[in-house]
Parts: C-alpha cells; structure tokens; sequence
C-alpha cells in the first residue's frame, strides 16, 4: 500500500470516528505569529470580487477586480480577470468576464483560463494566458443565463448550469455538452438556488447540488447532491444535505469521498459529508458568522479544511482565517484582521501554501503553521 493510500485510509477513519462526537471543537493557535507574503495590494478605487484560483502548475493565481465604468464607480456585473505570475509577482489581464455568474477557472494544462466574457454573451469560452485568444466551449439557449460551468480534467466536456425564468419561477437545468461530437444534452431541472455546485470528480462522475424544481415541491424529494456517470449520464441522487448546511464546490476531498459545507448564524459550523455513505463529521465549530464567498476549500494533500468567519465585537468586527483538521480533532487559528471579510479562500496545488483576498490586498501564507506540523 502506497503512502498516497494509507493517508486517504486514516482520513477516511478519523472522520468517520469524529462522526461519532458532537460539541464545539477546540481553537489552537499558532506559536509563533504568521505574517503572511502580500501578493496583490488594490488602491481605494479599485475592489476584488469573489473568487480565486491557482493553476494546476502552480505557477499562477486568477483573480478578478471590478470593471470600471465611465461616469460610474464600476460595473456590479461584470470584472477584469488577472493571472499573476505567483514566482516573480508579474500580472497578465485577461479581458473581461462576467464573473459574477461564471467563477474563472484555469484548464488542467493550465495554458488557458474559462470563463463568460462580456464580448460573447450567453457563451463559455477558454481564453489563452500568453496569446489572449478565445476559443468558444459552450453556448446558451436564447432567454438563459450561465450560472456555473466546469470543465472535464480531459477538456472534451463542458457542464453548465442554465438559468432561465424571472422571480420565484426562476428554474435552472444541468447541460453536458460533448465538444468532440458539438452536442448538448440535458441531464436534469431544478430551481436556482445560491448554492450552486458543479464539480467533476476523480472517478468521472459529475457531481450537482440540486433543489426542488418549483416552489411548491417537497425539498426532502428533491434537495441534495447529484451525481451523473457514463455512459448514460443519469443523474443518481448520492446523498440528502442536513438542514441549513451548504456545500462548497471547492470542499470535495481530492479522492471524491467527502464533501465540506457550512452552517449556522453567528457561529460557523463546517461538516464532511460522505459521498459514499450518510454520514457526517464535524470539523469545526467556532464563534463568528460564516465568510460564505470564502466558501471552505479541502486542501489538496487531504489535511485540511480553510474557511473564514468574522465575529462582532462591541469595538470592530474580527474576521479570522481557520484551517480545520480532518485527521485529528483539531481546528487552528491561523490569523485574524479587521480589515474586512475573506472573499477569496484558494489552497496551492501542492497544499503548502493557502492565499486568501482581504481587504484590498491578496495574501498568501504556508501551511501548515508551526502548531499544526
């Protein structure tokens, strides 16, 4: 058994015995102050959105910055997306996007960048980092709007999240479009809900958070993780969500097992959720209300869980950056700012370093500090 394996076994054992427990788990902090490497610093007129990724390589790191507007402060729809060279700290823009309803993401070689651009409304398209040409992955019917896309590991498919309707009749519908065969096909409805997620798993299966249809329809029949396999793509519903708990797109454990979410108001509670059974481990519970753009991302070598909370004090408010254990019963305290919420929460590809937005900066630090090795 390789060492790769024997570490998935005593994650998988410890979460299942934190399964069994309940209660508020303990804070550790750091023993010595963590001063994390400022990577990005905005002047006042300039604001990130939500969202941040690292390419597979690990060479880069997307962000997204407002689009300004003349005669406005800046456009609410739309940013200009930045690669920014994380050795040498060198910055590429990447255009425009409207990236409030498509997050960037880099493609696994990462050469290119996916995204919605303004020029192409109602499109998907992976743009190049060096040269800066498009090429288009996926189109929308007329009267829809792409909320979430996810691109295979092996860049033939392309998973979308369609929108259409207006108020409480607002819908949504999973598409798989196939880019060698130029066809779309549609995997299944649901109803728009904040908590979007699609995600493509280690053992090619596509992973979908969806909700009842219609209002009206009875949450328990429908709400809850989805999953879609070949050859048939029939969506399979793998598991039902605890009340009030939201799961994160980037909270899925690297080998596809376990799934992160977060609950509660004005104390953050971060769960595992099986994808393989019904049960749960919590990871975390501390005071503070949830950075939910933040959302809370499983690092890469299987260690940990990040997230932000921001408690309120008589004083200022206090936002607080944790890393929750998922082999031991463990959450640490990696640092706290009254700078403002975390927007932004992105593990290297290596999880050894984990950068976060706060404020007007991009921060990143290495992980794990000197209380938790």
């Amino acid at each position: 058994m390789g060492r790769a394996q024997r570490a998935m076994l005593v994650t998988v054992a410890v979460l299942l015995a934190l399964a069994m427990g309940c209660g508020r788990v303990p804070v550790e902090r750091p023993s010595v102050p963590v001063r994390p490497d400022v990577l990005v610093h905005l002047g006042a007129t300039h604001d990130f959105l939500p969202g941040l990724a690292w390419s597979p390589d690990g060479r880069y790191l997307l962000y997204t910055t407002y689009m300004p507007v003349p005669g406005e402060y800046r456009r609410p729809d739309a940013g200009i997306v930045h690669a920014l060279g994380v050795d040498h700290l060198t910055e590429r823009s990447l255009g425009s996007a409207q990236s409030m309803l498509v997050a960037p993401e880099f493609t696994s070689d990462s050469r290119e960048v996916v995204l919605r651009p303004t020029e192409l409304p109602n499109a998907v398209v992976a743009r190049d980092i060096t040269t800066g040409r498009s090429r288009v992955l996926f189109r929308g019917q007329g009267g829809t709007s792409i909320h979430q896309t996810a691109l295979s590991p092996d860049g033939t498919l392309v998973a979308s999240e369609l929108v259409s309707g207006t108020g409480d009749d607002r819908s949504s519908a999973l598409v798989l479009h196939d880019l060698r065969r130029d066809h779309t096909a549609k995997l299944g409805s649901g109803r728009e809900h904040p908590d979007e997620l699609i995600r493509w798993l280690p053992d090619g299966r596509l992973l979908w958070y969806r909700d009842a249809p219609y209002v009206g329809a009875k949450v328990e029949d429908w709400d809850g993780l989805y999953a879609a396999k070949p050859p048939s793509w029939a969506l399979t519903r793998v598991r039902a969500l605890p009340a009030g708990l939201s799961p994160d797109g980037k909270g899925v454990s690297p080998d596809g097992t376990w799934v992160a979410g977060w609950s509660g108001y004005r104390e953050t509670q971060i769960r595992a959720l099986s994808l393989k059974a019904h049960s749960e481990a919590l990871l975390a519970y501390v005071e503070g209300e949830m950075n939910s753009a933040a959302g809370c991302p499983w690092s890469p070598d299987d260690r940990w869980v990040a997230f932000a909370a921001t408690s309120q004090s008589s004083e200022e408010d206090v936002t607080s950056v944790f890393l929750a254990s998922t082999r031991d019963h463990r959450v640490v305290q990696l640092l706290s700012s009254t700078l403002g919420e975390v927007i932004g929460l992105a593990w290297s590809p290596d999880g050894h370093r984990l950068a976060f937005i706060l404020g007007d900066t991009i921060e990143a630090v290495t992980v794990p500090p000197p209380t938790a090795r």
